[in-house]
């Protein structure tokens, strides 16, 4: 029983899964029956596997469904059934408006039958095939924005490709450094001429405190005093040294202050760098080999070693 049950449900899922074949299949092999029934005189067979498609809702193409339409139309009016001919032709110029026979192929009759009722139906079927059109250019108009996009990405492709290469370059700055002398947190932060400023002033600063204070001390004999006919102008050096020295530690405190208000943790900016075009490919060399022949010479045989190095 068991047993029996899997095998069942084994087949219904053999068949669920084929079923999709199996009406792609059924629509070709019905259509061509009725295509191949149509062109040996079967109408009447050619007629019922069109009918069987269409019942079953097997056709979805547009190309699949007018060829339908025609071997119906057709097979109805060679069978005398006028009114399912006329039926089959407004469906057939429903789909495609502009849908003519060959008159070479079918009888005159049904060209004119055709024609007839594409005249009855002239103003409805202008509206289809107005409408036919828009769609017809709107396809059009969307390939061509396609076709565009697809142009432009191997454009910006081949750009890359062939353009410079741009690498992403991150530093990260000790905080320390915003209290070095010298405008070298400046320096470091990219701002080059405010760094330079504090570099130079700071640098005449510090030259200036060493210049007064050695003039200081030259004022200062061997017992540690200065001589109280040199005291004053001793006392103008002095002040002098405390003069620079204080503008120079201001100039240190100012860029200090600046450096921390201006500080960044890490800079991140954009390095280019010129692409290096590819090599060309090394030349393969040939691997050495060697063969032995045997060639056919008057009374004999010659025998040789060829090879390759």
């Amino acid at each position: 029983m068991s047993s029996g049950r899997s095998h069942f449900l084994a087949l219904l899922l053999i068949t669920a899964l084929g079923l999709p074949a199996l009406d792609a299949r059924a629509q070709t092999d019905l259509l061509g029956e009725a295509r191949r029934s149509f062109d040996f005189g079967k109408w009447e067979d050619a007629a019922t596997a069109i009918e069987e498609l269409d019942k079953n809702k097997l056709l979805a193409a547009e190309d699949d469904l007018v060829e339908a339409c025609r071997i119906l139309g057709l097979s109805h009016l060679y069978l005398g059934h006028r009114d399912e001919a006329r039926s089959a032709f407004v469906r057939l110029l429903s789909i495609n408006p502009d849908f003519s026979l060959d008159p070479l192929v079918v009888s005159p009759v049904a060209v004119e039958e055709l024609d007839a009722v594409r005249e009855e139906n002239a103003e409805l079927l202008a509206s289809i095939r107005e409408r036919r059109r828009a769609i017809a250019e709107q396809r059009r108009l969307e390939e061509e924005a396609r076709r565009r996009l697809l142009e432009e990405e191997e454009r910006k492709r081949k750009e890359r490709a062939s353009g410079p290469i741009v690498l992403q370059r991150v530093e990260r700055h000790s905080f320390l450094t915003n209290f070095l002398p010298f405008g070298a947190a400046q320096l470091e932060q990219g701002r080059g001429q405010v760094g330079a400023l504090f570099a130079i002033t700071q640098g005449l600063g510090l030259a200036g405190t060493v210049l007064t204070y050695s003039q200081v001390k030259s004022y200062i004999g061997q017992d540690g005093k200065v001589a109280s006919d040199r005291l004053q102008a001793a006392r103008g050096w002095r002040t002098a040294n405390w003069i620079v020295f204080g503008a120079t530690a201001a100039l240190y405190l100012g860029s200090m202050v600046d450096a921390v208000l201006n500080y960044e943790s890490e800079t991140i900016d954009l390095v280019t760098m010129p692409r290096e075009p590819n090599p060309p490919p090394a030349a393969r060399r040939a691997e050495p080999s060697a063969q032995l022949f045997v060639a056919p010479v008057e009374g004999g045989a010659a025998a040789g070693l060829a090879g390759q190095f």
